[in-house]
């Protein structure tokens, strides 16, 4: 049986103890966005840390003779 978490999810903040001193591996993207994996320093503990992706914009535009456009933001 898993046992249950009284914290929060938040960024940067180990899920168990609550300390702020977290090693991180390099992200690794899936369908759903980007998961770290995580580390606790202080209490040992691990998971991952998920970020979602979402579209913003298209930017650094050029066409092949290399004119510059705009930068385009996403419409909500």
């Amino acid at each position: 049986m898993k046992k249950k978490t009284t914290r929060k999810a938040e960024q940067n903040v180990c899920p168990i103890c609550g300390s702020e001193n977290i090693s991180y591996s390099c992200g690794k993207i899936n369908e759903a966005g980007v998961a770290y994996e995580c580390e606790c320093s202080y209490c040992g503990a691990s998971f991952n840390e998920c970020y979602d992706l979402v579209f913003a914009g298209n930017w650094n535009i050029t066409d092949k003779d290399g004119n510059e456009y705009e930068d385009i933001e996403a419409q909500q």
